[in-house]
């Protein structure tokens, strides 16, 4: 069932934002070459994630991921809630930071690329204000939930704990 919620997403992901993506800025800029890979390697990827979702009978039974898997507990070991909450913070917080940090960084050197372009061609469009704060926003609150999650963690506990209670 995970390997079928995996696969939606990344067949979603990859049709509704990939896909568009990659054709647009391969019609824009001219670069009919790099069409003619991009749309080849498109329906092969959205041909992989179909099969994914619909063979995952298949992949299950060759990687052999059915055999220990008789219970339907999972025993997470060691671990207690602490951890496990930082663990997601950590991982909400990186993805964050990579989503809009590069996001940030394409940007400016689009911004620097204009300013020192001669080229009449090349026309840039720079993003609103709301736009740069909503980015700038997002990658300070990745940092923020990184550099603090044991702390956070703890109160989330300390918090559930008193709704328990």
């Amino acid at each position: 069932m995970i390997i079928k919620l995996v696969s939606l997403y990344a067949l979603i992901v990859a049709l509704f934002g990939v896909l568009p993506t990659a054709l647009s800025a391969g019609v824009y800029d001219g670069f009919w070459i790099m069409s003619s890979v991009v749309l080849p390697t498109s329906i092969l990827l959205f041909l992989l994630l179909l099969f994914l979702f619909k063979k995952t009978d298949v992949i299950i039974d060759f990687l052999k991921l059915d055999k220990g898997f008789d219970t339907n507990e999972i025993s997470i070991g060691n671990f207690d809630l602490i951890v496990i909450l930082q663990v997601a913070l950590m991982v909400i917080g990186l993805q964050l930071i990579i989503d809009y940090g590069f996001d940030i960084c394409y940007e400016v050197i689009l911004y620097f690329k204009n300013k020192i372009s001669h080229d009449l061609s090349f026309i840039y469009t720079a993003p609103s204000v709301y736009d740069w704060s909503f980015r700038i926003v997002k990658v300070v609150l990745g940092f923020i939930l990184i550099f603090n999650m044991k702390f956070i963690a703890e109160q989330m506990v300390r918090i559930g704990g008193k709704k328990n209670n």
